[in-house]
């Protein structure tokens, strides 16, 4: 694997591990009432968003994990892959039932769909 190829996996999966893992980790321990609550009515509701939080950081650490060793976990690497085209489709079929939504989607959806696209193309070959 080139040093181009190690900088640019490193890169997004430091950068889609960290995305996720320190939003998901605050999202778990998000307490109190107003803006810095959890935007849920209920008991169960709150209960199910800090589950989804705690998703998404655990995806994140997974990204990060994959940083110790891309060959031997590239695996993990198209995997996450799988998970940022699935997250690209639901951003598009939000974008396409509920309306559009301002600047800031695109870049996620830019990011993403790159960061799949290179996880799935360019995972790191087996040894």
């Amino acid at each position: 694997m080139t040093i181009c190829h190690r900088l640019v996996l490193y890169g997004l999966l430091g950068l889609v591990g960290l995305g996720l893992a320190v939003p998901g980790l605050v999202g778990i321990f998000k307490s109190g009432v107003g803006q810095s609550s959890l935007a849920a009515a209920s008991l169960e509701g709150k209960n199910q968003l800090r589950a989804v939080n705690a998703m998404m950081a655990a995806l994140g650490i997974i990204a990060l994990w994959a940083c110790l060793d891309l060959v031997r976990f590239r695996y993990l690497v198209t995997a996450l892959g799988i998970v940022m085209l699935l997250v690209v489709m639901s951003r598009v079929y939000s974008l396409i039932v509920d309306g559009l939504l301002r600047r800031m989607f695109f870049v996620y959806v830019f990011v993403e769909a790159v960061a799949g696209a290179v996880f799935l193309l360019w995972a790191p070959a087996g040894r």
